[in-house]
């Protein structure tokens, strides 16, 4: 029994993602060339993908019937003069590509004492587990080809490769076998890092030196689904800038929803760096009209219609980084608003805010980078308020203006009538007044009344002489 040795055989299964519909439908033809995949007999494999798809993701690796033959890369001829790289290949049209077969080096996979957990190796002759992979003549061994496992016990991680088993010699990258050859696991106690980069602020509680980071370590095995680790809100220097979350890239692109579930699978088993995202949040300051100064920061958001004065908003945002005005989330005319210095200085007018409904609306001035945001307010036409203080001066106003009237259209003395014997009037001599009984007096001896009574007797007399002598004459 203990010289009985696994060996274990591997398929490749390729999982093919659902594709948005194409115009053009190309088909693609992996021909075994003489071996054959998954089953004994199947000697193609055929795909069918839109016209424009990456081939990157096909997988499929054919087997060899010769026994020192192992798959070593795909061809556009059966000869396999001429190699196709399917990584950086994209699908034009129908594609039959064949397989190509080599000699091998075999590479075996030595555990030590460690049992790797899943990793399908068997004890060998010293008690060690190993398992191996075939590697084509000529070509590098690839991370691909290598088992990274933590220990059946979880408390142990592979940490690297070695060429010996003292563990001073580095696998490294590219490496091409000459011969069969084995490689050598180190063991560590590996545990998965989470990296918080402030990237441009800072973490309070490390101080403000943005090269500090704050540090998640997590056992490697465990389910991290369940781990979602409540990080940190950085802070930054630059009082306009808001934390946005954290990304997997520095630039901010990638953005890391605050799940475990969202990190890519390479980072279950290395270091993860996530970096704090800013966005410039500018703010806005309402201004009725000029008489108000803007750098009063006086607030007024409240426009009434029939105002000839128009409404003032500022942001703090650099003149020089102005965009455009929204409101209501349209942007608005420049015909319709001055812009001016002062930080970014925007003056609508009258006419612009006439046109606009009466109720709440959405102000936004944006900047190149950042945006500030605010409301204002359009009312009905405001209504003058009288005060008591006021209402007692009109009064006052009224009733002199009132007494002025009455004394102004108060009846004259009527004129004396003429006198006689040398009396004056005033001096106490009563004038000789002859044949005058009940001498009606009136407010006023000019009035019309008399001419008009006047002009009737007249006419009375006129048309009786008219009437006379028409009588004479008949």
């Amino acid at each position: 029994l203990n010289d009985l040795i696994f060996y274990f055989k591997y398929q490749y299964i390729t999982v093919i993602e659902p594709y948005a519909k194409y115009d053009t439908a190309c088909t693609l033809t992996l021909d075994a060339n003489g071996g054959y995949f998954y089953n004994e007999g199947q000697a193609t494999s055929v795909y069918t993908f839109g016209a424009g798809n990456s081939l990157s993701h096909v997988g499929d690796r054919p087997f060899s019937y010769e026994e020192d033959k192992v798959f070593c890369g795909w061809f556009y001829d059966p000869e396999c003069t001429v190699p196709a790289d399917l990584e950086s290949m994209i699908l034009e049209s129908d594609l039959t590509l064949y397989a190509g077969y080599s000699g091998y080096y075999t590479v075996t996979m030595n555990f030590g004492s460690i049992n790797p957990f899943r990793a399908g190796a068997g004890m060998d002759l010293q008690g060690e587990y190993v398992t191996y992979f075939n590697v084509p003549i000529g070509q590098p061994i690839i991370d691909g080809y290598l088992y990274w496992s933590w220990s059946d016990d979880f408390t142990l991680y592979t940490v690297g490769w070695y060429l010996d088993a003292e563990l001073t010699t580095p696998l490294g990258s590219g490496y091409i076998p000459e011969s069969d050859m084995t490689v050598y696991a180190k063991w560590g106690k590996r545990v998965r890092t989470i990296f918080l980069d402030a990237n441009g602020g800072y973490f309070e509680m490390l101080g403000t030196n943005p090269e500090f980071n704050t540090i998640y370590t997590y056992a490697p095995g465990v389910s991290l689904e369940n781990e979602d680790p409540v990080l940190p809100t950085p802070v930054n220097a630059d009082s306009l800038k808001s934390f946005t979350g954290y990304y997997f890239d520095a630039a901010c692109t990638q953005p890391f929803s605050g799940s475990m579930a969202t990190i890519p699978v390479t980072g279950l088993r290395t270091d993860l760096t996530l970096y704090a995202g800013w966005s410039v949040s500018y703010q806005v300051t309402l201004v009725q009209d000029d008489t108000q100064k803007v750098e009063e920061n006086v607030t007024s958001s409240i426009w009434n219609k029939g105002n000839t004065e128009g409404l003032t908003v500022v942001s703090n945002a650099p003149i020089d980084k102005f965009v455009a005005v929204l409101v209501d989330d349209q942007v608005v005319d420049p015909v319709y608003y001055t812009v001016r210095e002062g930080s970014t200085i925007i003056d609508f007018t009258a006419e612009f805010l006439e046109m606009l409904g009466e109720g709440n609306h959405k102000v936004a001035i944006v900047s190149t980078d950042g945006t500030a945001e605010s409301t204002f307010e359009i009312a009905q036409p405001e209504e003058e308020t009288i005060t008591e203080e006021e209402t007692t001066a009109q009064e006052e106003t009224a009733t002199e203006e009132e007494t002025t009237t009455e004394a102004a259209v108060a009846p004259q003395p009527a004129p004396q009538p003429p006198v006689s014997g040398g009396g004056t009037p005033g001096t106490g001599a009563q004038p000789a007044v002859q044949n005058v009984k009940n001498v009606p007096q009136t407010d006023d001896p000019n009035s019309p009344l008399l001419y008009v009574i006047l002009i009737l007797a007249c006419g009375v007399i006129l048309a009786g002489v008219v009437l006379r002598i028409r009588k004479q004459y008949r």
